[in-house]
């Protein structure tokens, strides 16, 4: 029996450069259930919000395209 459950896929950083790249493609791709966020969806630092997101969405797929794009700072603000 086929179902019409589409695959969950997470994409991070979905504002930046990349995660807004991959928003465009995404329509592309009608089979599956894209699910961006950025970093007012939840915090990387903060476990809780991860677990509450990830149990809330219930993502199969990960792609992280948050990043820290301050690369001169990058070693003085761990």
């Amino acid at each position: 029996m086929a179902t019409d459950r589409k695959t969950n896929i997470l994409v991070t950083g979905a504002n930046g450069q990349l995660g807004s790249e991959l928003r465009v493609l995404a329509s592309n791709y009608l089979e599956f259930n894209f699910i961006f966020a950025d970093r007012d969806d939840f915090s990387f630092e903060n476990e809780k919000e991860i677990l509450d997101f990830f149990n809330s969405n219930k993502p199969e797929i990960v792609i992280n395209c948050a990043a820290y794009t301050a690369v001169d700072k990058a070693e003085s603000e761990e």
